[in-house]
């Protein structure tokens, strides 16, 4: 059975959270509908999650202009996920600074993809929590960024140059 919360309650649930936490993050689907609506409505800052591909970057461009339409919103971030950089280097997947001047959104990290993240995701345990992860220290950054800390995003610098249209 699918239940269905009016804003007016979403939002008033969400700001009882944030007197209780100092940070609430709401995961919402992919697509732009009432449950995303609903979080822009109570929310002071968003993540967007990319994939490094052209649909994917769409999708992202299409949520920011929505989220632009919401004043409390004060903050967007980019999250790039699932970096090959050997593919960045061949010129199959979009580099950075392309999905960044694509998006004008400002980059809180990238996740690289990588066998501990799968292995998490099968076994149901945080990724953060393996030493050997990429992705997990990737996902710790991020967090650390998003509180303030000033620590550097890897470079992915493409051998080749290329013009996308």
């Amino acid at each position: 059975m699918l239940f269905l919360i009016k804003a007016e309650k979403y939002c008033a649930f969400i700001n009882r959270l944030k007197e209780k936490y100092e940070y609430v993050i709401i995961d919402c689907p992919a697509g732009i509908g009432d449950n995303l609506k609903n979080a822009a409505l109570s929310a002071d800052s968003a993540l967007i999650i990319v994939n490094p591909d052209p649909y994917s970057l769409r999708d992202a461009d299409k949520l920011a202009s929505l989220l632009e339409k919401y004043d409390n919103i004060r903050d967007v971030r980019l999250v790039v996920n699932r970096m090959r950089k050997e593919l960045v280097n061949k010129g199959i997947m979009l580099n950075i600074d392309s999905i960044i001047e694509a998006l004008g959104i400002r980059l809180a990290g990238l996740v690289f993809e990588d066998a501990e993240i799968i292995e998490a995701s099968i076994k149901g345990e945080p990724v953060v929590n393996n030493n050997k992860s990429k992705s997990g220290k990737a996902f710790e950054d991020i967090a650390l960024r998003l509180c303030g800390a000033n620590i550097p995003i890897e470079e992915i610098k493409p051998k080749k140059r290329f013009l996308f249209f």
